[in-house]
């Protein structure tokens, strides 16, 4: 069956400062609230940016994202809030959506969160390797680009099983360490705080990982943190 062709929104447009009227910061005071450190709007979406200090010596500080759309609708889309990360914060930022346990709930309206670490600075889990597709395989379906949207290094879905196997191959091979243009991650050899592939930021503890093999390291201390 063919696929019905995608409808996208009004067109995108760049983020632009916006601000609150007074009436606004002194309601957000008398309720206890906070006023953002700046506003973001576009065409689709309106952004309260907010700077936060460390919460302990073991986190760095962080921006936290708080947004909405324009018509107060549900966010529907992924790569909006992906976009909106890059666009506000940078695409060399990491941020989290958290998932609470239910004693610290907030659900009040269609208000969306991302908590922003500092430029360079990655979280301990998740993929580490890059990979956009497109199209629909055997076993997945993707949307859509919208126009403007579709990365260069796209690459369309396997069709079958062996092109399944084929890709993770190829993806396992480029991972393998020592294969990166960046340098060799020299498993065989203790691993130091300046090792090229290694993640740097707010671990628990003394531990760093090697982002191409997850082998971890400890330093000893906590004066030894990068």
């Amino acid at each position: 069956m063919k696929r019905k062709a995608a409808k996208f929104e009004k067109p995108w447009t760049p983020f632009e400062p916006a601000t609150l009227p007074d009436s606004a910061h002194d309601l957000l005071e008398n309720v206890g609230g906070r006023s953002p450190d700046g506003i973001a709007v576009n065409s689709r979406y309106e952004v309260w940016i907010y700077k936060l200090e460390p919460l302990s010596d073991d986190l760095p500080p962080m921006v936290h994202l708080s947004i909405k759309r324009r018509d107060r609708d549900p966010v529907r889309r992924w790569r909006d809030l992906q976009r909106i990360k890059n666009e506000i914060v940078g695409i060399d930022v990491e941020a989290c959506e958290i998932f609470p346990t239910e004693s610290r709930l907030v659900d009040t309206s269609n208000q969306y969160h991302l908590w922003c670490l500092p430029a360079g600075v990655k979280f301990p889990f998740g993929y580490r390797e890059r990979l956009v597709m497109e199209g629909d395989g055997n076993k997945s379906r993707q949307e859509p680009f919208e126009e403007g949207e579709r990365p260069a290094d796209t690459v369309t879905a396997p069709k079958s099983d062996d092109d399944i196997a084929a890709m993770a191959n190829k993806m396992k091979a480029e991972s393998e360490c020592g294969s990166s243009a960046e340098g060799s991650c020299n498993c065989e050899s203790p691993l130091t705080p300046d090792h090229p592939h290694l993640l740097r930021g707010p671990v628990a503890a003394e531990v760093r990982f090697c982002s191409r093999c997850l082998k971890n390291v400890s330093f000893g201390g906590p004066n030894s943190r990068r």
